[in-house]
């Protein structure tokens, strides 16, 4: 029991030691501090409109905001995705099971960065006078439909990919990324719909910034894991090549 206990111990400190859980450390910390930050814009200097303090000038920009278009942690946001599509890129280049995978967070960029399913979502509705059903604009429909081809047709390559895999180190390294991609659907499709059923300012708020919130810490979470794959195939490699070269970083 002692040795049990004593293991545990060394695993854990082993942990806090490790670089590269560090790296996820700093990732989470910037999240959390644009959370506390994007409270304070929201509900000390908007909430309180006879606020004249220092900070009251300085947070008033909507930049400062995590649910605002253009905002420092929106922009963070596409520094993430673009980061896990080249890291995941590079990985493909050695197993092409990885290519889907690459191209997703590239379209999430894209989306994200330049509206995408919005403008061609709206092209598609007038071309084609889609009708307005079960409550949906004709240009929500449009961006349904751009949405789920683009779905389709992504995620028709990771599937494939994934079935034609046959080591189980790289599979199961593909059935974590779909785990984190569906917890980043569910904080940007599940939450955002009990949105619509509050007229509440602060509980509209709150989900607002949890949905944000969530998107962002999944996001950081992926940068880390996939950081630590790339990392460590690039370490076996030169340990390969430089039997003698030692590296420690992604070691605890």
């Amino acid at each position: 029991m002692k040795e049990l206990k004593d293991q545990i111990q060394k695993d854990i400190l082993a942990f806090f030691k490790n670089e590269a859980v560090k790296i996820l450390f700093i990732l989470f910390a910037l999240d959390t501090i644009l959370l506390l930050v994007h409270f304070i814009h929201k509900y000390y200097v908007f909430g309180d409109p006879n606020t004249t303090t220092w900070i009251a000038g300085i947070l008033s920009s909507t930049a400062f905001s995590i649910t605002q278009d253009r905002s420092i942690a929106e922009y963070i946001q596409y520094f993430k995705e673009i980061f896990i599509c080249l890291t995941l890129l590079i990985m493909a280049l050695r197993n092409k099971s990885f290519i889907g995978w690459s191209i997703l967070f590239l379209y999430f960029f894209a989306d994200d960065m330049f509206s995408i399913h919005e403008i061609l979502g709206l092209g598609l509705a007038e071309s084609f006078n889609f009708p307005s059903i079960f409550g949906l604009r004709r240009e929500d429909l449009g961006e349904l439909t751009v949405t789920a081809v683009a779905g389709v047709i992504i995620f028709s390559l990771i599937i494939y990919g994934y079935l034609k895999e046959n080591i189980n180190g790289i599979r199961s390294k593909i059935v974590i990324l779909f785990a984190m991609v569906l917890a980043l659907v569910v904080f940007g499709v599940g939450v955002d719909m009990f949105d619509v059923l509050f007229d509440n300012f602060i509980i509209k708020g709150l989900l607002s910034a949890s949905e944000d919130f969530g998107e962002m810490i999944i996001m950081s979470l992926i940068v880390w894991k996939t950081n630590i794959w790339q990392s460590l195939k690039t370490i076996e490699d030169w340990n390969k090549t430089y039997p003698g070269w030692k590296h420690s970083i992604y070691k605890p």
